[in-house]
This record gives structure tokens, C-alpha cells and sequence, in this order.
């Protein structure tokens, strides 16, 4: 089930893009009629896409594209003239965002379309995995600061201080990250 913001000025460019990611299984669908009510969208709801179909009421758009591009996980595609593509295209593709040409021709539109929801599946995953592996580093943080409380406050060796937080954790049938909370608490 993928999610899509669209960002279009024109009433009658929101229900044709909508009715042309409906035909490629995009379900839900949010519609944005300027930048800044689309930033505010994007701080508030999580979207795999986000299209920008430019140029918008309150900027051309590349601005509100940028934003969406560094910082959020959504593959980001804008729609421009191809008068002007190229220019926009070279400024905006070291952000990793698509721009396609209009008039849109279908076969582009769904292939880039297909493209941004895969780049969003691949950010998504490494953000994801950089989140669990930031818990993990603060957790082996958290395990060190309680070693080093019972080296120096009960003169253990950095050996038996670990060996104490294990066996504590599993006397107690909680996490080893739970017992160093304690320890800090109690001789932090």
C-alpha cells in the first residue's frame, strides 16, 4: 500500500495525476495545493511519494522539492516544462529527486514513478537500519558508563563488572541495558 503527496496549483492536475497513480496502485493519496501547506504535511505524515507538479501558487517548486528530498525517506519527482528540464533537472538530481518533462507521456510517468517508490524503499530500509544501530551504539554506551560506576565505586575489574550486569540481568529477567539504568541510577 504506497502512499503519494501531490503538490499542484490546478485543480484539474490533481484529479488527472490522481487518476494516473490510482491506475498504478498508489492508494492513498493526499493533495496539496501550495509549498508551504505540503511542508507541513511533510512534517506531519510520513508519504513513500511525494510529486511536485510545478510551477506552484506560492513558489516554482524547487524549493518545497529540495525539502522533501533531504528530509524526508520519499522518492521525490517533479514535474516541469521541458523547456526548462534540463536546467531544473542538473540542480536537482545530486538531491536524488526525478524530474520528467510535460506534457507527461504515461510510459515516462510510471516508469519514474516505479524508480521513486524503489529509491524510497531503499532510503526507508537504511534509515530504518541506521535507527537500530544508533539504539544499539547508545546501549553499549549506557552498558559502559554502569562498568565503569562498578569499577570505580565497587573496585570490580572491567571483567567482573560485565560479568555482575549479566548475571543481574538474567537473575532479574530483564535487559542488561535495564540493570545498567539502575546501577547509574543508583551510584550515578
Amino acid at each position: 500500500m504506497s502512499s503519494c503527496l501531490i503538490v499542484s496549483s490546478l485543480d484539474k492536475s490533481l484529479d488527472a495525476l490522481s487518476q494516473l497513480l490510482k491506475a498504478i496502485h498508489i492508494d492513498t493519496i493526499v493533495a496539496s495545493k501550495s509549498a508551504k501547506e505540503a511542508k507541513q504535511l511533510l512534517n506531519t505524515q510520513r508519504f513513500d511519494l511525494v510529486l511536485i507538479n510545478t510551477p506552484l501558487a506560492d513558489e516554482f517548486g524547487h524549493e518545497i522539492t529540495m525539502y522533501a528530498a533531504q528530509n524526508s525517506t520519499s522518492g521525490v519527482v517533479m514535474l516541469i516544462k521541458k523547456e526548462i528540464l534540463e536546467d531544473v533537472s542538473n540542480r536537482l538530481n545530486k538531491f536524488g529527486v526525478m524530474c520528467i518533462g510535460k506534457p507527461l507521456d504515461r510510459q515516462v510517468f510510471t516508469q519514474a514513478i516505479s524508480m521513486a517508490l524503489s529509491t524510497h524503499r531503499r532510503i526507508s530500509n537504511f534509515h530504518d537500519e541506521n535507527i537500530r544501530l544508533h539504539e544499539k551504539v547508545e546501549n553499549i554506551q549506557l552498558i559502559s558508563r554502569a562498568k565503569y560506576v562498578l569499577i570505580e565505586y565497587l573496585n570490580m575489574s572491567e571483567v567482573q563488572a560485565h560479568r555482575y550486569i549479566e548475571k543481574k540481568a538474567m537473575d532479574k529477567r530483564v535487559s542488561k541495558e535495564m540493570v545498567a539504568k539502575e546501577i547509574l541510577k543508583t551510584y550515578g
